[in-house]
């Protein structure tokens, strides 16, 4: 929602960054969405995720001094 009044081509910031510009004269209060707001992406107008994957190193079996409680949870044992 836009918090005060836009102009045709002015910047739209959200959280204080500029997230794209008005492709029309927006008024004070009237809801943003991409019916009135040009990207500032460019023309990148799709995101695909490519992950790149990352070998899990393998570790020695490793253990920790806890114990089970009765409601299901667990405590750790601490030493002083």
């Amino acid at each position: 929602m836009a918090i005060c009044d836009i102009p045709e081509g002015g910047e739209v910031i959200k959280y204080g960054y500029r997230i794209g510009n008005a492709k029309e004269n927006i008024a004070e209060g009237s809801w943003i969405h991409t019916h009135n707001v040009k990207t500032a992406l460019g023309d990148l107008l799709e995101y695909t995720y490519n992950p790149t994957p990352v070998e899990e190193k393998k570790t020695e079996d490793v253990t920790f001094m806890g114990f089970n409680r009765p409601d299901g949870k667990v405590g750790v044992v601490t030493r002083s």
